[in-house]
């Protein structure tokens, strides 16, 4: 479910991962596409727990023009480790 929910949000923020899901969905159904693009997010998380290294900002071979902020902007004027 999870990984599901990411596949949504990537295809709609990402245009690479959406250019990949519009070429998946015009040989599959709607719903098998944002599978594929679901389980290679979980293949790239799997990767990067497995070796314990950064996300090297790249999906299926193409950098991604999106970069996450380091900010944390969620609760201003708090930290993630507070």
């Amino acid at each position: 479910m999870a990984f599901s929910g990411a596949s949504v949000k990537a295809i709609q923020y990402y245009k690479e991962i959406k250019s990949f899901y519009l070429a998946k969905e015009r040989k599959k159904h709607k719903a098998i596409a944002k599978t594929i693009v679901a389980q290679e997010i979980a293949k790239i998380c799997y990767c990067v727990l497995k070796t314990k290294t950064d996300f090297n900002n790249t999906f299926k071979g193409k950098t991604l023009s999106r970069r996450k902020s380091m900010q944390w902007s969620r609760f201003i004027g708090t930290s993630p480790d507070a």
